[in-house]
């Protein structure tokens, strides 16, 4: 049994909650608790489940002690699951009749994640092989205009228009329009694994192995490097572009490298990879910060390449930070 000091945030009735975790062993914030000796099981983001048991209960307060008792390997969401032999299925998102873009399929697979090269990271190695079930993901970055009809504002550093990504999003913030935009269509979005963003910025099934999503040519498929000493850099002023102005990867997809950096779902920790599970992993069960993927506009070629890793605190806003979903049927 292992013991932590607990205190988190946004559980629900249904047993899942959206949490803000500010250290390795496991402090996280919570509105409310079920009553002194109420077992039950909650859902670290899209980490695994674990049952936990209030030992100790304060009225009024914040701080609880709990006990975690049993860990699972069961995922928190059930990836899609086809029997459709299609990998061009598209499904718009679509709110009062009005499409605000559009999820691409992405037929499940075995890949090598990672990266050996001489640009990697430590934390991108070991290469490994994952395979993953299938799952629908956005053919753009989330738009200014999508957020706008969730959420009733625009927090975007770079209010340019409806067709550009929107930036200044924390972890946090993203798990807040999710919830509001599945209310709104009806339908169970999420932000994508890890292992889920790599894959299909890889281009799945139809990988021609390129170094970036799409190219070997980063200048193809990327907005990139306002602040490199790099002479091919596709930004020179201090802003993003509209998404879809760039080349698309194999399946399709627009702005995995470049333009904004893209938050998952799941927790980092450098050594991950080492441990990692080989099928549908969904991140550290632990850990400080939220990963990101893809690079930025201000960013050089290294952060944009498709194996890189980055990372944030959950409550980090800045104008690099926007999002890519994923839809589970």
């Amino acid at each position: 049994m292992v013991t932590s000091n607990l205190s988190m945030e946004q559980l629900d009735v249904k047993g899942s909650i959206v949490v803000s975790q500010e250290n390795e062993v496991g402090r996280k914030i919570i509105e409310f608790l079920p009553n002194q000796g109420q077992k039950i099981t909650f859902y670290a983001a899209q980490c695994q489940p674990f049952e936990v048991e209030v030992s100790e209960f304060v009225t009024g307060g914040v701080e609880y002690q709990m006990h975690i008792v049993r860990e699972t390997n069961v995922p928190t969401e059930t990836v899609v699951e086809s029997t459709s032999s299609n990998n061009n299925v598209i499904v718009p998102i679509t709110i009062n009749d009005i499409t605000y873009g559009n999820m691409i399929f992405v037929k499940g697979g075995t890949f090598s994640m990672g990266s050996n090269d001489s640009d990697a990271s430590d934390d991108e190695k070991p290469v490994h092989s994952i395979t993953l079930s299938d799952y629908y993901i956005g053919e753009t970055e989330v738009t200014q205009g999508l957020w706008k009809v969730v959420m009733g504002n625009n927090p975007s550093c770079f209010k340019n228009g409806d067709n550009y990504p929107v930036d200044s999003v924390s972890w946090n913030d993203c798990q807040n329009f999710i919830k509001k935009l599945n209310k709104l269509t009806g339908k169970t979005f999420r932000l994508p694994t890890e292992a889920e963003w790599e894959y299909a910025a890889k281009g799945g099934e139809n990988s021609k192995g390129y170094q970036y999503s799409g190219s070997n040519n980063l200048s193809e498929v990327a907005w990139y490097g306002c602040w490199s000493n790099d002479k091919n850099r596709t930004i020179t002023e201090e802003t993003t572009k509209p998404v879809k102005m760039k080349k698309p990867n194999e399946l399709g997809l627009y702005d995995m490298s470049g333009n904004v950096y893209e938050w998952c779902s799941d927790r980092y920790k450098s050594g991950y990879y080492a441990n990692s599970p080989s099928s549908n992993p969904h991140g550290a069960l632990l850990g400080i910060s939220c990963v990101l993927r893809g690079g930025a506009w201000f960013y050089p070629t290294r952060q944009c390449r498709v194996s890189n890793r980055g990372y944030n605190n959950p409550y980090e806003r800045s104008n690099h930070l926007g999002l890519r979903l994923v839809l589970v049927p």
